[in-house]
């Protein structure tokens, strides 16, 4: 199983030290659950829950906008450390901020879940692409940031959407319900507690 965790490459000014604790520990559990973590290739929340995982032994794949890990450390100024893998992306475009955008399709469309931890506009993206993509979504609501923006905007945008692109939206309140939603879509295929949106016809 592949879990996505998105979120932003600045941790939070107020995340505590049990916070931090806490989330460096879903990296952990991650591991021992033998369910691979896919991230963006930078610093904050992804490199957080990614050298947990990688120092439990788990997979820790970061996904960069660069063309090679040299562009990776010297361009975008990405860290190499805390990942067990990088994918690199593979498009023609040369602007660096478009390419950081452009990396969230494929991160999220690699998974079976989505894990989203505060954040801002390329976690906004890749919340986005996970609705338009099918896959369920796990929303740390105290997390602050976009994951706080998201439960604001998801229901009117999706009763208001005419298109069913399958998603599943679960907004959560801690670390503990996030694994359960992720074991929950490794042993049925879904969210247990998934936000239900009377959609428009």
């Amino acid at each position: 199983m592949k879990c996505a965790v998105i979120g932003g490459s600045h941790l939070a000014k107020g995340l505590t030290d049990g916070q931090r604790s806490a989330i460096e520990g879903m990296g952990v559990w991650l591991a021992h659950e033998g369910i691979q973590l896919l991230t963006g290739s930078c610093w904050g929340y992804p490199l957080l829950v990614a050298k947990a995982c990688a120092q439990a032994g788990g997979v820790s794949v970061g996904y960069s906008p660069a063309h090679n890990a040299e562009e990776d450390r010297e361009v975008y100024g990405h860290p190499q450390e805390g990942f067990t893998r990088h994918v690199f992306l593979d498009a023609g475009h040369e602007g660096a901020y478009a390419r950081l955008l452009m990396r969230s399709v494929p991160l999220v469309d690699d998974a079976d879940v989505v894990v989203s931890l505060e954040g801002n506009w390329g976690t906004l993206m890749e919340q986005t692409a996970a609705i338009v993509c099918g896959k369920p979504l796990v929303v740390l609501e105290p997390s602050g940031g976009a994951s706080v923006v998201f439960r604001r905007i998801y229901p009117t945008l999706a009763a208001e959407n005419r298109n069913n692109y399958g998603d599943q939206v679960a907004f959560v309140q801690t670390i503990r319900q996030v694994e359960q939603e992720i074991l929950s879509v490794r042993d049925t295929g879904s969210l247990t507690d998934a936000c239900v949106i009377r959609r428009v016809q």
